[in-house]
């Protein structure tokens, strides 16, 4: 009879811990995963975080479960599995937002989206990113809303597509106005209006940069304003709209009077020589072109100094240098970049 007894309280033992045990396995699993993944053994960390995130989930865990997507799919991007590691992030964030934590949703989305641009997987980076905007539109953060629309403009660019990045951009800068951010505001009017140059616009690129320069002047940014102003040079010039364009021109030296900054330096003598040289005043174009060159030479990558010189070779064929023509074409091979 004592056996039998024994027997039955060992079994009621088991089924009163069983529950506690279970409970204790993704925590387990989740632990051994972490260590697997320090040791270099990324395919038994797979399989235990995996494991883990199912435990966590029957569970009703969502904010455990979420810690382990997260995990799961920073080492499904280590690995290459990059479809995977998007569901994972899509599986954390809805777990999130079932906790009740939509900013950590947002934030693991933007986190991916950063991961992926460095990746140069930039579809999926764009499609991370539109997920934390939606997140943070259904949450009404609009600070990060602003934020994010910003982070597409630069993906965007990243993606060569000027028009789009335009697009987010001003988008970005009716949040900053409704936020009172001018500031904000400032910055993605600038950033707009360089999209809208490269979008081949510069009528809409004036208006931006005109609006930029407005707000510099009151936030009191010089170094700021000097970048609108070249800018709004560029799209001025663009336009033929020359003695407009050296007005900007103006306004910039004028500004690194009282702040200097020789790369800003070279920057507008570089535009000033574009302006006078489709003014046809070669010979002054070509001056100014040569101080830009010396300033732009302690300065400027090796890429940068190999463009200007082919511009100063331009310059001095259309002021009759053939000998200044021919010094900087040595300069220039002797870069090692063609032409």
């Amino acid at each position: 009879m004592k056996p039998v007894i024994l027997s039955l309280l060992l079994l009621l033992a088991c089924l009163i811990l069983s529950p506690r045990l279970a409970a204790a396995d993704p925590l387990n699993d989740e632990q051994v995963a972490i260590a697997a993944e320090r040791n270099g053994d990324r395919d038994t960390a797979l399989t235990l975080y995996q494991s883990a995130l199912a435990g966590y989930g029957s569970a009703g865990q969502h904010t455990e479960a979420a810690r382990v997507a997260q995990s799961l799919m920073l080492l499904q991007i280590s690995m290459g599995d990059i479809a995977d590691a998007m569901a994972s992030s899509e599986q954390a964030r809805s777990m999130l937002v079932e906790a009740g934590r939509s900013d950590a949703a947002a934030q693991l989305a933007g986190m991916l989206a950063s991961l992926l641009k460095a990746r140069s997987e930039y579809g999926l980076a764009e499609d991370s990113y539109l997920a934390a905007l939606a997140i943070h539109r259904g949450s009404g953060n609009r600070v990060s809303e602003a934020g994010t629309l910003m982070s597409l403009g630069v993906l965007a660019e990243l993606m060569e597509k000027p028009q789009r990045s335009a697009e987010y951009y001003e988008e970005a800068g009716e949040v900053y106005l409704d936020l009172g951010d001018e500031r904000g505001l400032m910055h993605s009017y600038t950033n707009a209006g360089q999209a809208r140059l490269e979008a081949d616009d510069p009528r809409a690129a004036e208006q931006a940069f005109r609006q930029a320069l407005f707000l510099c002047g009151k936030l009191d940014d010089p170094h700021s304003c000097v970048a609108q102003q070249l800018g709004l040079s560029q799209a001025l010039r663009l336009m033929q709209r020359h003695a407009e364009a050296l007005e900007a021109i103006a306004a910039c030296l004028e500004l690194l009077q009282e702040r200097p900054d020789d790369l800003l330096r070279a920057r507008t003598l570089l535009e000033q020589g574009r302006v006078l040289a489709g003014g046809e005043d070669p010979q002054q174009a070509l001056q100014v072109l040569e101080e830009a060159w010396q300033l732009f030479g302690r300065e400027a990558r090796q890429e940068e100094q190999a463009a200007m010189a082919t511009e100063l070779i331009e310059a001095a064929q259309a002021a009759g240098r053939s000998d200044l023509a021919a010094r900087y074409r040595q300069l220039r091979s002797e870069l090692n970049v063609s032409s």
